[in-house]
C-alpha cells in the first residue's frame, strides 16, 4: 500500500500526535480540521489518554480487511467480537471505524471509508463528518464492564427449520444463506454490539457533540426513509422469482419480513 499513498502529514492537536494518511490526491484540509476539532474537544476531558491518533482516509476499507483477513488466518480462532456487525464482510459498508487495542489506550487507528461516507451522504457534510468521527472516538473511551461483559458473549443463530420455505434447484443454498447473513448481522446489532453503541452515544454527547449526533441521526433517518420506499421494488423483484420457481412465496414473504 506504500508506493499508492498520496498524503501523509503531521499535527499536533493539544498533547496528541495526529498522523494522516491517505490513498487519495484530493484536498483533505477540510476533513483534516474536524478531526483536529474533535480531538481538541476530547483531549479536555480527563479520560483521554491517546498520545497518537493514526487517521487513514481511504478509497474504501479494502487494506484494511486484507490485513485483518492475514491476521485471522494466522490464528486458529479469529476473535471477531472486535468487529463490527457483518464481521470483516460488513467493513466494506462501514463509513468510518476506529480500531484501538484494549490494553493500550494511548493509541488507536481510524479507517475512514470515503466510498461508503458518499453512499450515505457524509461526504462533505462537516456536521455529519464530525458526528461520526466524534462517536468512533468515543468508543475507547465509554470501555466500561458492561462493554467488556458484552464482548464475551457469543450467539449461535439456527435457521435449519426455514429451509423448506425455499424453493429447490440451482438457488436451494443462496436463498437460506441470505437469510442467515440478514439475521446475523441483525443480531449482532441489536444483541451483541447495542451497550457499546450506546455507551459511545452517550459519552459523544455528554463531550459536547449533541448537535452533530442530532445532524447524523436526521441524515441516518432520511436514508432509512429511502430505503423502505424502495420496498416495492423488492417486492417485484422477490415476486419475479417465486414466478420463475426460483423461490417460494413463503420464502418471498420471509425475506421481505
Amino acid at each position: 500500500m506504500t508506493s499508492l499513498l498520496e498524503h501523509v502529514s503531521l499535527h499536533r492537536v493539544a498533547g496528541t500526535e495526529l498522523r494522516v494518511v491517505s490513498d487519495m490526491d484530493s484536498s483533505l484540509g477540510p476533513f483534516i480540521e474536524v478531526e483536529t476539532d474533535v480531538i481538541e474537544k476530547y483531549a479536555a476531558s480527563p479520560r483521554w489518554q491517546q498520545e497518537t491518533v493514526t487517521l487513514f482516509v481511504l478509497k474504501d476499507l479494502e487494506p484494511l480487511m486484507r490485513q485483518l483477513s492475514q491476521e485471522a488466518a494466522g490464528r486458529r480462532s479469529a476473535d471477531l467480537s472486535a468487529l463490527p456487525p457483518g464481521g470483516l464482510a460488513g467493513l466494506e459498508q462501514r463509513p468510518i471505524v476506529n480500531v484501538y487495542d484494549l490494553n493500550n489506550p494511548s493509541s488507536c487507528h481510524v479507517f475512514v471509508n470515503q466510498k461508503a461516507m458518499e453512499k450515505e451522504g457524509y461526504w462533505g457534510d462537516r456536521e455529519a463528518e464530525k458526528g461520526l468521527l466524534a462517536h468512533e472516538h468515543a468508543h475507547p473511551l465509554s470501555e466500561c464492564e458492561t462493554t467488556r461483559s458484552a464482548r464475551r458473549l457469543k450467539m449461535d443463530i439456527s435457521t435449519d427449520s426455514l429451509r423448506p420455505l425455499f424453493a429447490a434447484g440451482a438457488q436451494e443454498k443462496e436463498w437460506p444463506t441470505k437469510v442467515d447473513r440478514l439475521l446475523e448481522v441483525m443480531v449482532d446489532k441489536l444483541c451483541l454490539y447495542a451497550p457499546r453503541e450506546i455507551f459511545a452515544n452517550d459519552l459523544t454527547i455528554e463531550s459536547g457533540f449533541s448537535a452533530s449526533l442530532l445532524h447524523l441521526d436526521r441524515k441516518n433517518l432520511r436514508n432509512a426513509g429511502e430505503g423502505v420506499r424502495s420496498r416495492d421494488a423488492l417486492q417485484r423483484s422477490l415476486h419475479e422469482e417465486v414466478e420463475k420457481e426460483g423461490l417460494t412465496r413463503a420464502g418471498a414473504e420471509l425475506l421481505l419480513t
